[in-house]
């Protein structure tokens, strides 16, 4: 049972792989999308935290200045 849980988890990481190259390259990732972002959100969670628990981020959240952008009609 752990060793195809372990295989499992080694496709899942494959295949966050492969969703990434293709983010990068510029091209639809298709189905690789999920554990892909799945990894990118956790990956930069803890980055976070580290840099919270460093005293180089607060936690709290600032508005963020927007560039009114006007339209031709």
């Amino acid at each position: 049972m752990y060793v195809w849980i372990l295989i499992s988890q080694g496709i899942f990481y494959l295949f966050a792989m492969a969703g990434w190259a293709m983010v990068y390259r510029g091209k639809p990732a298709g189905i690789f999308t999920i554990p892909f972002y799945f990894l990118f959100m956790n990956y930069c969670q803890a980055r976070g935290f580290f840099r919270w628990l460093g005293g180089k981020q607060s936690a709290t959240w600032e508005k963020s200045l927007r560039q009114v952008v006007e339209q031709a009609p």
